[in-house]
């Protein structure tokens, strides 16, 4: 139930939202959260969701089989249903009543059909009709005995499709559209959620050829997401390509394209996840630059919107869905229904950090004179030098607003984002830890400074007392010759490289290390990688190295081909197996591979069961997976029946 307000809070500013609206497809202002994977650990039931106006669209994910005459459904820790009889479904009552209470409020329900680990896909033509025809008797406006959802009608579906074949979609939206065409009473959608490079490898046929609605756009976990976007500059931040495709290309000239974002930092891969200023900044210009074709914000995925409420304008009251649709529409929605979330970003008050006057003097680190207890302050190290004025590195004020790829365009800096995180340790991957007054080095020391000391101090006008740490860079010195390091946070691999002297190239480390995949997106803090070919790191190269809290990382060596699954291997058609901190999954008699997110890895559940956990601590990770353990057989959770284990976020969305 949502909390209930009282006074004139009930019935002023607070009620700006109306819980009930009506929905426009054509909007600028809507928000799509993705409900059922329990990415957070904290999802509630769906209609939870509904209770005020920040959500527009709600996808349920995942309708995890299809194509081959069996359909399967996963919702984590959703519908603890009954068999039906003559199906593999089950009965998901209680999400059959949620789904007519969102509905009376508005939201749009879709059913996503996918994800990235599954087994679906079309073999032919036939095969797609014969879905299409199947899908709408069972949860569209058809009839059949077979109704998960009872008489609860979805109001359309959406293809979630990360396996790589794109084969026969547009005969199954084709047809699933001709069954629209035969109840005009209703509004139906097909929606698509491709990864941001276009055209996207699995729904490329779709897209040059069928009709879509709504194209929820993974701009994470790629190269084009929007952790690169600065405004008004050209970066790898795609949307423009998208916008064309809407434009020239698509068969539906009034398609809406939405941001799709990682809601929290544990809903995506490292460095995925933006801080709200960049998230409603990004939203605000594509609304304005973009508003024929730009439909609103698509966050992966409820329950980590819900549990991360970060400081945004000077308040931490929001949700970051709630964030989203306050910065599309100008309007306060109302605060979160009540829920047993936690917030994934801690509001501190803002450091002071005063900026030196010259080149010799050292920054000096003030606590708020509001403070009543001793506070640990932690800074990076700052490089000055004996020689004349203007030989330090030049740095920067954060002022509100600002973001890493921001600070950069301001300055003009000559670092690239990896560089500034490797100059300035205490910001984390993501960024999203700037405090307004703290100062950041966005520069490296002038060729002509000689002399360099780093020197951190503590002026005498603190009224608070003030535990101070100097941190430097984790790593060895770049002037000697080492053969490991071990990962902190923050960490890339060009950061890795940077900080240990750049004794190898980037290909290099990558065959000295097989265990780090191609984007080095499954880092693991506290996991030990080879970084030299240096003589004496032999032996390094062949001992296993050792993984986050204790945790056995992948073996740093070659012999991984001989006991995990291999990319493009031969394998049993729509087969999974677990590859340590990722998984294979069959496709087209291939192993392919794919990555858990940060902090977890893959756990079996049996054959061809597979997902990605967190990894409890003192467990172990083998080619396997995680090792059984008392404390891990008590995290996972579990269908009833036969019915697949509730899997988190990044073993089943990209």
């Amino acid at each position: 139930m949502k909390q209930q307000r009282t006074g004139s809070l009930a019935a002023g500013a607070a009620l700006l939202m109306s819980a009930t609206h009506a929905f426009s497809a054509s909007s600028t202002d809507n928000v799509v959260l993705y409900w059922g994977q329990n990415s957070a650990g904290s999802q509630q039931r769906l209609s939870t969701y509904c209770q005020d106006a920040t959500t527009d669209i709600i996808p349920i994910s995942f309708l995890t089989t299809f194509g081959a005459g069996t359909y399967d459904i996963n919702f984590a820790n959703a519908c603890g249903g009954t068999p039906i009889a003559g199906s593999s479904l089950i009965a998901c009552d209680q999400i059959a009543a949620d789904i007519k209470t969102c509905q009376a409020a508005g939201k749009k329900i879709l059913l996503s059909m996918g994800g990235a680990a599954g087994s679906y896909g079309f073999g032919s033509a036939a095969s797609a009709t014969q879905a299409a025809d199947d899908l709408w008797n069972y949860f569209g406006g058809g009839s059949s005995s077979i109704r998960p959802f009872g008489d609860a009608q979805v109001d359309g579906f959406d293809l979630d499709i990360e396996n790589n074949n794109p084969n026969y979609y547009p005969e199954f939206i084709a047809q699933m559209r001709s069954h629209y065409a035969s109840q005009s009473a209703k509004t139906y959608y097909i929606a698509g959620a491709p990864q941001c490079p276009y055209p996207d490898a699995s729904l490329a046929t779709a897209l040059a050829n069928s009709y879509f609605d709504f194209l929820f756009i993974q701009f994470y976990n790629n190269y084009c997401g929007i952790n690169t976007y600065v405004p008004g500059t050209s970066t790898n931040f795609n949307y423009g390509t998208w916008d064309n495709w809407a434009k020239t290309v698509s068969a539906n000239k009034n398609v809406r394209l939405y941001l799709g974002v990682a809601a929290a930092t544990g809903a995506a891969n490292a460095g995925s996840y933006v801080s709200p200023s960049v998230m409603a900044a990004a939203a605000q210009e594509l609304k304005k630059n973009y508003g024929s074709t730009f439909g609103g914000v698509m966050m992966w995925d409820a329950s980590q919107a819900y549990a991360n409420t970060p400081s945004w304008n000077g308040q931490s009251s929001l949700n970051y869905a709630q964030i989203a649709k306050a910065a599309l529409t100008g309007s306060t929605p109302q605060s979160n229904p009540t829920t047993p979330a936690t917030s994934s970003t801690t509001s501190t008050p803002p450091i002071a950090l005063v900026t030196p006057t010259t080149s010799t003097t050292p920054i000096a680190v003030v606590t708020p004179t509001t403070s009543t207890t001793p506070v640990a302050v932690v800074t990076p190290p700052v490089t000055s030098t004996s020689a004349s004025s203007g030989c330090a590195a030049p740095v920067y004020t954060v002022v509100a607003g600002d973001y890493c790829n921001l600070i950069l365009s301001k300055t003009g800096s000559v670092f690239t984002l990896d560089g500034l995180y490797g100059a300035n340790p205490s910001i984390n991957s993501g960024c999203t830890n700037l405090q307004v007054g703290q100062v950041v080095v966005v520069g490296p020391v002038p060729s002509s400074c000689v002399t360099t000391t780093s020197t951190t101090v503590v002026p005498t006008t603190t009224s608070t007392p003030v535990a101070l740490t100097t941190t430097t860079p984790a790593g060895p010195s770049p002037s000697t010759t080492t053969c490991t390091y071990t990962v902190v946070p923050g960490d890339t691999c060009n950061v890795i490289l940077s900080k240990t002297g750049n004794q190898v190239s980037l290909d290099a480390f990558y065959k000295l290390n097989p265990a780090v995949n191609s984007g080095c997106t499954n880092l693991q803090v506290g996991q030990v990688v080879i970084v030299s070919s240096g003589s004496g790191c032999a032996a390094a190269a062949t001992t296993t190295a050792t993984g986050p809290t204790g945790v056995a990382a992948p073996p740093a060596s070659t012999s991984l081909a001989g006991t995990c699954p291999v990319a493009g291997a031969g394998c049993a058609d729509g087969s999974y197996a677990c590859a340590g901190y990722g998984f294979a999954q069959c496709v087209f008699g291939k192993w392919v591979m794919r990555d858990c997110g940060a902090g977890t890895a893959c756990r079996s559940a049996g054959t061809n069961n597979v997902y990605c956990d967190f990894i409890p601590q003192g467990a172990t990770v083998a080619c396997t997976g995680i090792q059984s353990s008392s404390t891990a057989a008590k995290l996972k959770r579990a269908l009833p029946g036969s019915h697949r284990a509730g899997r988190r976020a990044r073993s089943i969305h990209h």
